[in-house]
């Protein structure tokens, strides 16, 4: 928890806050365990960060966050704009690696696509066509609304729900 505490309260820009805090966790000097302990106590930005370092270490090891997935899924529903579309993005990523846990992360996320922040809402509508990408079962019941959502939006989150639907398309969904 040092090693977190220390990384977030040091004067170094936001970017290399996370991206130092990614590196403790990659090389094992701070657990996941030990950054939502951290989480619950620190500033809506200091949990920014800390679900942004978590997304970071998602890109490459998805299985990273197993143990953390019902606490990453609560975290949809935060106050902070920041945390919640942190969240998304590890859901959306770790997708592939639980498609059947990911259920629990649907209705958060579909409220999450009437958000007033667009980064929220372009966020939401990654992991929801990652999550219909990767579960079959989910994609039959995700599929409509997914297509409702692309006729609603407009400019970068429109274009994530269309590229999720042709990659659907591609894989036989429709």
């Amino acid at each position: 928890m040092l090693e977190i505490r220390a990384i977030l309260k040091s004067q170094v820009k936001p970017k290399a806050k996370t991206a130092r805090l990614a590196e403790s966790l990659k090389r094992g000097e701070t657990t996941i365990k030990e950054l939502v302990e951290f989480f619950t106590t620190g500033s809506d930005v200091e949990r920014g960060t800390c679900m942004e370092a978590l997304e970071a270490v998602t890109r490459d090891d998805p299985q990273s966050v197993e143990a953390v997935l019902d606490f990453v899924i609560a975290q949809l529903g935060h106050r902070a704009p920041r945390v919640k579309w942190e969240a998304s993005r590890v859901i959306a990523n770790s997708a592939r690696a639980f498609p059947k846990r990911m259920a629990a992360a649907l209705p958060a996320l579909l409220r999450n696509t009437r958000d007033e922040g667009t980064v929220v809402r372009w966020s939401a509508a990654f992991s929801l066509t990652e999550i219909a990408l990767n579960s079959p079962e989910t994609r039959k019941q995700l599929l409509p609304v997914l297509t409702r959502l692309a006729r609603d939006e407009e400019g970068g989150v429109k274009k994530v729900y269309v590229q999720g639907l042709k990659k659907m398309e591609k894989q036989g969904a429709s």
